[in-house]
């Protein structure tokens, strides 16, 4: 991530502003990376780059009517499989492709309203693999953390490279 313009720390509590900020970029290259947990992948923080991803693609490819394709083009084929999955869940066409490479399309639908939408993603984030550990723990509360969505919907750490830390501009 060296020689990155601008880097941000996102979750769902910040999602508006994260899509914000990759719009405010002006069309460059935007790379999203998941933290993942102990050294492997995380379901939760794939979801949440596919939900970023997703967002992003229906602004720039200008979505249109409720139930059309969103359309654009994505870096790699791990990012096209996310998206894919992301798109599933809330009942999403597709037509993406790898740059350079034939849209793929996906399987039509109408797409979910935004309390279904809520609803999926709040079933996908408890059955992963963090989301049986929290239950395993008793900490289903923190679902209701990790699922407030913009509850936090103008806070953006970004970091600094003059103080090596992230702040809250």
């Amino acid at each position: 991530m060296k020689g990155a313009a601008q880097l941000v720390i996102g979750s769902f509590v910040n999602l508006s502003a994260v899509r914000r900020a990759a719009l405010r970029w002006g069309g460059e290259p935007v790379l999203l990376v998941c933290s993942g947990t102990k050294g492997e992948r995380s379901d939760e923080d794939e979801l949440l780059a596919g939900v970023v991803a997703l967002q992003l693609l229906q602004v720039l490819g200008g979505a249109g009517p409720a139930g059309d394709p969103v359309r654009g083009d994505v870096g790699d084929e791990a990012t096209l499989e996310v998206l894919k999955r992301v798109a599933e869940i809330f009942e999403q066409p597709l037509e993406v492709s790898v740059a350079g490479s034939a849209a793929a399309p996906t399987a039509a639908g109408g797409g979910r309203g935004p309390a279904a939408c809520a609803a999926a993603l709040e079933k996908t984030i408890r059955e992963s693999t963090n989301g049986q550990m929290l239950a395993r723990l008793g900490l289903v509360e923190d679902f209701e953390v990790i699922l407030d969505v913009d509850r936090f919907d103008r806070t953006l750490p970004t970091y600094n490279s003059a103080t090596d830390c992230f702040t809250q501009p």
